[in-house]
């Protein structure tokens, strides 16, 4: 239960930060110092309880994470990177593929899946394909189906892997744009 909240978390979360990109709300200004004083509280909360955090972290963190708060920290980076290496268009679609694909490719995989990803075993096929399929009819209500439908494939293509250095909420916004800008191309 605490996976499907936190991943109801993540597409909320994902979805504001692409609302404020498309009406020109997001602040590199608040943003930035927030994802720092988020970095700094985690370090804090990971040797000391600081009161507030530790409850939220308590509710919504997986058991065992290195770094508390390591899911929000690096969806609020995806999004700042995304912001800054792309015009606003760009930025806004890859935010929103990352806050539609990933979420949703975990919720049915979980609840649904039956199929095991020939590429990596704790994913489901099931989960990949409703990532695409949502991220694409989301998406493609501001670029064509057909860019839509890559953008988002390539998005979960990339979700499948999992590094243990590189979060997916933050490789995602970046290999979704630079797609889109390759794909200007096409």
């Amino acid at each position: 239960m605490r996976e499907l909240k936190r991943k109801v978390i993540h597409v909320v979360a994902g979805l504001f930060l692409a609302v404020l990109v498309y009406h020109d709300l997001f602040s590199l200004y608040f943003f930035v110092p927030l994802l720092v004083a988020g970095i700094v509280l985690a370090i804090v909360e990971r040797y000391r309880r600081v009161p507030v955090v530790h409850e939220l972290l308590c509710a919504y963190e997986r058991p065992g994470c290195v770094l508390p708060g390591k899911g929000a920290l690096a969806l609020l980076l995806g999004a700042i990177l995304a912001v800054v290496l792309f015009d606003k268009k760009t930025a806004f679609v890859a935010i929103l593929v990352l806050s539609i694909a990933d979420p949703v490719s975990h919720i049915v995989g979980k609840y649904a899946g039956r199929k095991k990803h020939w590429l990596n075993d704790r994913k489901m096929i099931e989960g990949t394909l409703a990532g695409i399929v949502l991220a694409s009819i989301a998406v493609a209500f501001f670029i064509s189906p057909v860019k839509s439908f890559i953008v988002s494939c390539i998005a979960m293509f990339f979700e499948i892997f999992e590094h243990k250095f590189l979060d997916d909420n933050v490789v995602i916004p970046i290999v979704v744009g630079v797609s889109l800008k390759l794909l200007a191309f096409w």
